[in-house]
C-alpha cells in the first residue's frame, strides 16, 4: 500500500484467511469508518470487546492488567464507591506481592519490602476503567524488545512482574485444590517459589470480599512491544469458594514466618538468668502484624544490665534481629543495637 494505509493479513487455512486495511493518517477522509472496521474484525476474532481491544492497541508499551469484578451489581458497569475503593486498594496489594516475589519467593513478606519492587511500584500507572461488569486496569510499563546479534538475556525485571503474576495466581488457585483434598498446608509450601505468597493470598482474599457473589477475574495483555510468544492475553477467574483456604494459608505463613531485620520496639515484662549463666532471656512486649505479643530475646552484659535498668523504670526499649515464631511464643534471633529509649526517640528506623 502506499502511505495512507497498509494491509494486514491473518494467515490460515484459505477458509478462514482474515485481513484488514489499517490506516496510517489521521486526515484520511474514511480514517473513523477504517478504524472501526479494524476493531470490528478483531472483536470477532478475538472473541473479546472493542473497547477492550482499543485499551490494548492504545498501551501497547505496557503490560496492561485487569481486574474484572463479576458480581452481579456490577452488570450496569457501576459498582459501589466502597467497592470501587476496595478493587483498587487490593489490586495494588496483588502488583506489589508479585514484585516482591520477582526479586526473592518467600512465604511472607512482612514491613520492609524490597527496595526492586518499591520502584516498580512507582512506575505503574491506573488505567481507565471498563465495562464488562466492572473493570479496573493497571498499566505496567515494559520496555521495548529490540534485536540483538548477542546472546538474549533474561526478561526485564517490569516482564518478570506480571510473569510471575500470572503464574502465581494459578499456582495459588492450585495448591488451594490441593488443599481442599488434603487438609494441608503443603500444596501451598510447593507453589512458593511460583510467587505464591501470604501477601499474595491476602489480596486474592480482600478481591474476594469485595466481588463476593461470583468471584472476580484477574488477565494481562502482554504488551505488543514486548510479545510473550503464543499467547497475547494471560486469564485466570478466581472462584469465591477458594477464599477461605486463601485466608488461611495466609494465616499459617505468617505464623511460621520469620521477618529479618525487624524493629522491636516496646516494654521488657519479664528477665530470667540462671545463677553464673552469661546470658538471660528477657521478654518483650510489642506489636507483630499489628497483634499484642511477646517476644523472647536473649541478652548478655551489659544489654542485659540495661534491660533490668528499663523494667525498673518502665522505659521503652528497642533492638534489631529476625524475628521467628517457635511454638506458640516468638523470639528475636541475633539482636544487636540494644537501647533503652526516652519517649521522644521512640521511634522506628528511619
Amino acid at each position: 500500500m502506499d502511505d495512507w494505509a497498509s494491509l494486514w493479513v491473518k494467515n490460515g487455512d484459505r477458509s478462514d484467511e482474515e485481513d484488514v486495511l489499517v490506516p496510517l493518517r489521521r486526515d484520511a477522509a474514511d480514517f473513523a469508518l477504517r478504524v472501526s472496521e479494524v476493531l470490528g474484525t478483531l472483536e470477532r476474532l478475538e472473541q473479546r470487546s472493542q473497547e477492550e481491544i482499543f485499551s490494548d492497541i492504545f498501551s501497547t508499551s505496557a503490560d496492561l492488567v485487569r481486574i474484572r469484578s463479576l458480581t452481579s451489581e456490577a452488570a450496569d458497569g457501576t459498582v459501589p464507591l466502597e467497592v470501587a475503593v476496595g478493587l483498587v486498594e487490593h489490586a495494588q496489594e496483588l502488583l506489589t506481592a508479585a514484585a516482591c516475589a520477582a526479586v526473592e519467593p518467600r512465604p511472607y513478606w512482612a514491613r520492609r519490602k524490597p527496595q526492586q519492587a518499591v520502584d516498580f511500584m512507582n512506575q505503574v500507572r491506573m488505567g481507565q476503567t471498563e465495562r464488562g461488569s466492572y473493570v479496573i486496569t493497571i498499566l505496567s510499563p515494559v520496555p521495548p524488545v529490540l534485536r540483538t546479534d548477542m546472546p538474549a538475556e533474561s526478561s526485564p525485571f517490569e516482564r518478570r512482574v506480571t510473569q510471575t503474576l500470572t503464574r502465581a495466581i494459578h499456582s495459588a488457585l492450585h495448591a488451594a485444590k490441593e488443599a481442599a483434598e488434603s487438609g494441608d498446608l503443603e500444596p501451598f509450601r510447593r507453589a512458593v517459589p511460583d510467587g505464591v505468597s501470604a501477601n499474595l493470598c491476602d489480596a486474592l482474599t480482600g478481591l474476594g470480599h469485595v466481588s463476593p457473589s461470583r468471584g472476580f477475574e484477574v488477565s494481562v495483555s502482554w504488551s505488543r512491544s514486548r510479545p510473550v510468544e503464543g499467547a497475547h492475553v494471560s486469564s485466570t477467574v478466581v472462584d469465591t469458594d477458594f477464599i477461605p483456604l486463601l485466608r488461611e494459608a495466609s494465616r499459617l505463613f505468617k505464623e511460621s514466618a520469620s521477618y529479618e531485620d525487624f524493629y522491636l520496639l516496646g516494654h521488657v515484662e519479664k528477665l530470667d538468668r540462671p545463677a553464673g549463666a552469661a546470658a538471660g532471656l528477657v521478654s518483650i512486649s510489642t506489636a507483630v502484624d499489628n497483634r499484642a505479643r511477646r517476644v523472647l530475646v536473649e541478652l548478655a552484659d551489659p544489654e542485659y544490665q540495661e534491660a533490668i535498668r528499663a523494667h525498673k523504670e518502665t522505659k521503652l526499649v528497642c533492638c534489631i534481629g529476625d524475628l521467628a515464631k517457635e511454638g506458640k511464643s516468638y523470639r528475636l534471633r541475633s539482636p544487636r543495637q540494644f537501647q533503652i529509649l526516652e519517649i521522644e526517640d521512640a521511634v522506628g528506623p528511619t
